[in-house]
């Protein structure tokens, strides 16, 4: 309750439905974050946020129409980018790959590039794969609304996002992060 100043009203609704306390300890921690940062650009911003969502649920600060916000979250961690632009980022941690997804929303490409990996590495390349392509649905603003299986990554440096086979505008890349456990992606569009 001692944060509850600093949280707009809608975050404060949901975290209060969710039942695991890390669950809200997250949700409380990306409301938090988004205000710190928000205040590092604009220190007169009043808090708590205001915060809306527009058609697709994709949040957006309409006293701040500059600017944009996206938050991850992950196991222990949660993230938060802002930027003068769309913006995405995706956290996750690295887990076994699913290879029902892979097989339903990866390209042939992708699946090769995961297939010439042994077990242990092929994880965090599924992860890599994973947190670009969200970190772009993100920053689109269309989310989940932009099917997966149109979305492909070429990995590479920097990393080639295709959209039904074809480059698209905006860039996704693979940011350090000092948990060997996580991979963190960034995508502007």
């Amino acid at each position: 309750r001692s944060w509850d100043c600093w949280i707009d009203s809608p975050r404060l609704a949901a975290t209060a439905k969710l039942r695991l306390r890390e669950d809200r300890a997250r949700s409380i921690g990306a409301g938090l974050l988004l205000a710190y940062a928000v205040r590092q650009i604009h220190p007169a911003q009043a808090l708590p946020l205001h915060i809306e969502t527009d058609a697709l649920k994709k949040p957006f600060l309409p006293n701040i129409p500059d600017l944009h916000f996206n938050l991850s979250h992950s196991g222990k961690w949660v993230v938060c980018a802002v930027a003068d632009q769309p913006i995405g980022i995706d956290i996750e941690q690295i887990s076994h790959p699913m290879d029902d997804v892979v097989q339903r929303f990866f390209s042939p490409a992708e699946r090769a590039h995961l297939d010439a990996f042994g077990p242990a590495e092929r994880s965090a390349a599924f992860c890599e794969l994973w947190v670009l392509k969200e970190s772009y649905m993100k920053a689109t603003g269309l989310g989940f609304h932009l099917p997966l299986e149109q979305l492909s990554i070429r990995p590479g440096s920097p990393p080639v996002l295709l959209r039904n086979g074809m480059p698209v505008s905006g860039e996704a890349a693979l940011c350090l992060f000092p948990d060997p456990n996580y991979r963190l992606a960034i995508a502007s569009t």
